[in-house]
């Protein structure tokens, strides 16, 4: 399950977090065909802020629906339902219903996939510790460590940034350490914030 693709021998790439950031990646690696570890440890998405979706979001989305259209598809792009909010100028939509689509087309990718995705979400799925020097990352799980190496990590965690504080832990020197700046593109707000 967590271990080198068997067809391709490349170690899988570690997408820390279920937001929209993270599951957009994990979706684009797994339709190149790169095995895919996606680790959420929330249960249910709960992001209630409404954001407006810009003209690139939107064609991003359109872009995953299948034809014929399957489940998750008519889900959300029904017309009682994101369709109709997307088309309005001012309308928003919640976060949580762009990631229950993402992570719904995720895991309809992942069924062709076979062996090349593992998706481990809940709260018994903590990841523990990161070393930059061997790749090394173990996942702390209510029964056992899973203990694999990587070849990249997405820390798609957001505000939280526990990815990155691991990496720094183990990092010896400097140039391994990760920073975060601000970025001026996205100001986020209470209530309506933008998804670029």
């Amino acid at each position: 399950m967590l271990s080198v693709d068997k067809k391709t021998k490349i170690n899988p790439v570690l997408v820390v977090g279920m937001g929209p950031g993270g599951l957009v990646s994990a979706i684009e690696l797994v339709k190149k065909g790169t095995p895919v570890v996606v680790l959420e440890n929330k249960e249910h998405f709960t992001r209630i802020q409404r954001v407006e979706v810009d003209e690139q979001t939107k064609k991003y989305l359109e872009k995953l629906k299948g034809s014929p259209m399957t489940d998750a598809d008519k889900l959300f792009w029904g017309d009682q339902h994101i369709d109709g909010k997307l088309n309005n100028e001012n309308g928003t939509v919640q976060i949580k219903d762009i990631q229950t689509y993402l992570f719904n087309k995720l895991e309809e990718f992942s069924n062709g996939a076979n062996d090349r995705v593992s998706i481990l979400k809940g709260r018994e799925f903590q990841l523990k510790s990161i070393d930059p020097q061997s790749q090394n990352v173990i996942v702390k799980t209510d029964k056992v460590d899973l203990a694999f190496e990587v070849s990249h990590i997405i820390a798609g965690d957001g505000a939280r940034r526990g990815t990155i504080e691991l990496v720094n832990q183990k990092a010896t020197d400097e140039e391994q350490k990760v920073s975060y700046e601000a970025l001026p593109i996205q100001v986020r707000q209470q209530e309506v914030g933008t998804i670029y």
